[in-house]
């Protein structure tokens, strides 16, 4: 296979420390705040998940006190918390 070369002599390939054509080396602090505000959403949504299955499990099995609204919530947010923490970097 032969390279591409351009008009200047160079060939058609970026070099390693040059960014590819359309991405940002770096995307800055927007990037991290969407980053973080995910993490937040992601936490929130497997919490409400876990409160609402054992609030309709509690109600279906008509249970006078609320084991399974207890144990979800505390499953779920313990399992997000394990997920945040596994998603941090290490340094």
């Amino acid at each position: 296979m032969e390279k591409k070369i351009r008009k200047n002599g160079r060939s058609s390939k970026p070099s390693p420390d040059q960014p590819e054509a359309g991405k940002l080396k770096d995307a800055g602090t927007g990037s991290t705040f969407l980053k973080f505000t995910g993490v937040g959403f992601e936490m929130l949504a497997t919490i409400g998940v876990g409160v609402t299955a054992g609030y309709y499990a509690d109600k279906y099995f008509q249970l006078q006190f609320p084991v399974f609204l207890l144990s979800l919530s505390f499953i779920s947010l313990f399992g997000s918390l394990y997920l945040l923490y596994k998603r941090l970097p290490k340094e």
